[in-house]
């Protein structure tokens, strides 16, 4: 029997489904999953978790879903419960998360705009793609605070930079500052940087 919650999401009465096996609502692709590999270990295991499967809509849209399940005795012979966790929203969001992170890459290149982060409890630096374009470091660059600090040109420009990354812990006040640096290639650069606190629900700054 299917759940009222399972004619919901895919959009049939419950008279439209009488007498049909579940695997008949499944796409092509998730159906040769199943019946294949997934189903030898479900058999063999007698349980099954978090396997993904697609579904089609009455209207014809598919719908993804993840399915547990689990197989036992009872009076009549072997029966198999199963659980199926809607994922459709979740991949939706995911994929919109994706094109607008990508969409965040190529404006960051145009307007040379690059992105940094520091956790202050591991002190691992993170930059980006233009970052690490900007210094004129290879792709595979991996910075740490002291060699982030060094590209900045000494005297004025390194104090700068010290002092407003140490208060913005200490305070927990953000910067936004105008400093020179100097690439891995030897050319001085003006550039602009801003550091943006995180705290934790203790108040204290976790991330830069």
């Amino acid at each position: 029997s299917v759940s009222d919650l399972w004619l919901e999401k895919l959009g049939y009465d419950r008279e439209e489904v009488i007498g049909r096996r579940a695997t008949d609502f499944l796409s092509e692709e998730s159906l040769k999953s199943a019946m294949g590999e997934e189903l030898r270990k479900f058999n063999e295991l007698g349980y099954c978790s978090n396997v993904p499967l697609n579904f089609i809509h009455k209207n014809g849209k598919e719908l993804s879903f993840r399915l547990s399940g689990l197989m036992h005795e009872s009076s009549h012979g072997k029966q198999s419960m199963a659980v199926l966790e809607d994922q459709t929203e979740v991949n939706t969001l995911r994929n919109s998360l994706d094109k607008a992170g990508s969409l965040l890459e190529s404006s960051s290149e145009i307007a040379r705009i690059g992105f940094w982060q520091v956790d202050l409890k591991s002190m691992e630096v993170t930059w980006s793609k233009m970052t690490k374009m900007i210094h004129e470091v290879p792709e595979e660059y991996v910075p740490n605070v002291e060699t982030a600090i060094e590209f900045y040109k000494e005297g004025e420009s390194r104090e700068k930079i010290t002092y407003v990354f140490g208060h913005c812990i200490e305070s927990g006040e953000p910067y936004d500052v105008e400093c020179e640096i100097t690439t891995v290639k030897g050319i001085t650069k003006w550039i602009r940087t801003i550091g943006i606190p995180e705290k934790n629900s203790e108040g204290k700054v976790v991330y830069i």
